[in-house]
C-alpha cells in the first residue's frame, strides 16, 4: 500500500488536482485574492477559515476558491497562503508529508527570512532553524512512520523535490 501512496503523489496527484479545478474551479480561475500587507495579516486572514476536510479524494483547490469558499482543508491553507506570500515578494513552497496514520499526513506553506523557516500550520504562523527536514519531523511527530514527503511549487503544484521514508526529529 505504501508504494500505491508514494505513486500517486509522486506521479499522480498533481495532474488529478489540475483537472479537478479545470472541471469544478472554472469560477476561480481569473478571480484576484485581495491584497495582504504583511505576514500577520495573512495569518489574521487564515485565521478566518473554516477547516473541512476533503470528501473522498484528497485534493488542492484553487487559492480563489478556498478564499471565496472560507473553508478547506490544510492543502487549501497552504496554497492560499502561498498566493498571498508571492504578492509580498517572498518565494514559498508547499510541503506535504504522508503519514501512517493517514489522518496525520499534511501539508503547510514554507517560506525563509533571514535564515528561518517559517511555515503556516493552518492559521498559525510558526518557525524553526533546521529546514524542510525538521518541519518534517515537526509535522510527523506523532505518526508511526512517514511514506513519503516532498516539496511542491505553489503556483503550479509541481513537485521540486520528492522523498520516500524519512526520520524523525
Amino acid at each position: 500500500m505504501d508504494r500505491l501512496k508514494v505513486f500517486w503523489y509522486k506521479k499522480i496527484r498533481h495532474r488529478w488536482c489540475h483537472l479537478y479545478q479545470a472541471i469544478f474551479e472554472r469560477e476561480y480561475k481569473d478571480m484576484a485574492l485581495p491584497v495582504v500587507t504583511s505576514v500577520h495579516e495573512i495569518e489574521t486572514r487564515l485565521s478566518g477559515l473554516e477547516y473541512t476536510p476533503d470528501k473522498l479524494v484528497d485534493r488542492s483547490s484553487r487559492p480563489a476558491a478556498t478564499w471565496a469558499r472560507n473553508k478547506d482543508d490544510c492543502d487549501g491553507y497552504a496554497g492560499l497562503a502561498g498566493a498571498w506570500l508571492k504578492q509580498l515578494g517572498k518565494e514559498p513552497v508547499l510541503l506535504t508529508v504522508i503519514c501512517k496514520p493517514g489522518r496525520l499526513s499534511h501539508q503547510v506553506c514554507v517560506f525563509e527570512d533571514d535564515g528561518t523557516s517559517w511555515f503556516f500550520d493552518l492559521d498559525h504562523l510558526r518557525h524553526t532553524e533546521g529546514g524542510y527536514e525538521r518541519i518534517v519531523g515537526i509535522l510527523a511527530r506523532h505518526a508511526r512512520k512517514i511514506i513519503c514527503w516532498y516539496i511542491s511549487d505553489v503556483s503550479t503544484l509541481e513537485i521540486r523535490e520528492f522523498h520516500e521514508g524519512g526520520k524523525h526529529a
